[in-house]
């Protein structure tokens, strides 16, 4: 992709006049036809390839393209440098990343807000053939809230794994984490959740507490495309896509009855996850708009761009990721931060009489939601939970050889990946833990930050090197490679760990 650079004019770009101030602000304009970004009728999704966003004609189809492009008009608006233009995105992703981790507070919550204006108001979502017959429905129901959890044959393999996990050095987790997984082995009913329905996005991926939360007596709700359940226990289960259905989610989570909580462990390889990070953002932002009742947790990974809490940047750790796997990631924490910032700034300006901690008198947002529109249901605010999840040994991160090769050797330097049932207690115990203590402080006590890592954070060991995560794999899969040494008599061949 070529861009050109022109500083001291004016240019007419997405529909919208600006001028161009030269120097690092100074407005980006692309070498491919430019034309009116707001979408034209959706197009029907074909049945044989997973469904998209339809995205203006100037991408010619390119999700890359269009990411940089609503980046550019981001940074551009608010005035941020965040080391655009690059000229190529696949190579130098990761600085851009690191770049909008490293950006100050007051930056912070305008561009995320732009940034996903930019996106709903130049993208929409897809619809169904008119001869697709289906039609989303409900399966199952959930558990009443009973002290089921006590005799439930899973709960003392689930208590073991945390305990484990628990035990596990402060070099692959934060102290927070390792206190949170304590606390439920102390007190195994937290993970019952009582009082509030769970709403599992993509529930059957291999980090969803579902399976957790519904065997420990949890009000658990799937919404997942297979009708055929894939995870233990007692819950309903919407069969809806993310996609071509989120009229029909919102419907279903706005007529949930009590407290809801909303996580999201949705995933898709290639640059299909950020096609569902958006319609996943679209859903958040019209349930929110409707209902004051609402905790989002869209756990985020340990090789996202971070500012940890203890000031050390871990933006290295982005090349182990993909660039679409990168952005969805962050239009998620994008939709955290502004829900946080909405929640902080109504509940400093809220009397302390008002329990529930939510603004009060904002409209809602009905209606059909294509074309997606992000901005009027941000005004309402939402706790939040944040947590990072550790690398995980599952069959989406397993996807080529050579990575498999390099986990297989990454103890040897101070990486440690969990199995995928260690991840889903995980997820569990530290969501049961974010509810209560979001139920026991509504008020947050400083600002959300976007870049500054959460403290509910198990890294696995990926955070605090002083070598690039590369680095660290690539002497692991040497070391791994040589063979071992034989035993000399008299003298100790053992190798030190790294």
């Amino acid at each position: 992709m070529r861009l050109l650079f022109t500083p001291g004019v004016t240019t007419e770009t997405s529909g919208r006049w600006v001028t161009a101030t030269g120097g690092k602000f100074a407005r980006l304009a692309y070498m491919f036809p430019i034309r009116e970004p707001q979408p034209t009728a959706a197009e029907p999704s074909s049945g044989n390839t997973p469904p998209r966003l339809v995205l203006p004609e100037w991408t010619d189809g390119s999700t890359s393209r269009f990411v940089v492009r609503m980046l550019s008009d981001a940074a551009f608006d608010t005035k941020v440098d965040i080391g655009l233009p690059v000229a190529h995105w696949r190579q130098d992703f990761p600085r851009v990343l690191t770049a909008l981790a490293a950006l100050p507070y007051e930056s912070e919550v305008p561009f995320a807000t732009e940034f996903l204006h930019y996106i709903h108001t130049t993208s929409a979502l897809p619809r169904r053939e008119e001869t697709d017959p289906f039609q989303p429905y409900v399966l199952g129901a959930y558990n009443t809230p009973t002290a089921r959890y006590v005799a439930e044959k899973s709960q003392p393999a689930v208590l073991e794994r945390l305990a484990n996990l628990a035990a596990v050095d402060l070099s692959q987790q934060t102290v927070a984490a390792q206190q949170a997984m304590q606390t439920v082995v102390d007190h195994p009913s937290l993970l019952a959740m009582e009082g509030v329905n769970i709403v599992v996005i993509g529930g059957d991926a291999a980090c969803s507490p579902a399976a957790v939360l519904a065997a420990c007596g949890a009000r658990v709700h799937v919404v997942s495309r297979h009708a055929a359940p894939r995870i233990a226990g007692e819950y309903a289960r919407l069969v809806a896509d993310v996609l071509l259905d989120t009229d029909s989610i919102v419907e279903y989570i706005a007529a949930l009855p009590g407290p809801v909580l909303i996580v999201s462990t949705v995933y898709a390889p290639g640059s299909q996850h950020v096609h569902l990070a958006v319609a996943l953002d679209a859903i958040i932002a019209h349930v929110v708009g409707r209902r004051s009742d609402v905790t989002v947790c869209i756990p985020g990974s340990p090789t996202e761009s971070y500012t940890t809490v203890e000031g050390k940047p871990t933006g290295a750790v982005l090349v182990a990721q993909g660039p679409n796997y990168a952005v969805a990631k962050f239009i998620e924490r994008a939709r955290l931060l502004l829900l946080a910032d909405a929640h902080y700034q109504a509940t400093c300006e809220t009397p302390s009489g008002n329990a529930s901690g939510y603004p009060a008198n904002l409209d809602g947002v009905a209606g059909r939601l294509d074309p997606i529109t992000g901005g009027a249901p941000a005004k309402r605010g939402a706790r939040v939970i944040r947590m990072v999840l550790p690398p995980t040994l599952s069959s989406s991160v397993l996807r080529d050889r050579r990575i498999e090769k390099a986990l297989a050797a990454a103890p040897r330097v101070g990486i440690h990946p969990t199995t995928v049932p260690d991840t889903q207690c995980a997820a569990a115990a530290l969501l049961a833990v974010g509810w209560w203590q979001a139920t026991q402080h509504p008020r947050p006590a400083f600002p959300p930050r976007l870049s500054v890592a959460p403290e509910f954070a198990i890294h696995g060991g990926l955070w605090f090197s002083r070598l690039p995560v590369t680095w660290r794999l690539v002497i692991g899969m040497v070391k791994a490679a040589l063979p071992t040494p034989r035993k000399v008599k008299g003298r100790s061949t053992k190798r030190k760990v790294f």
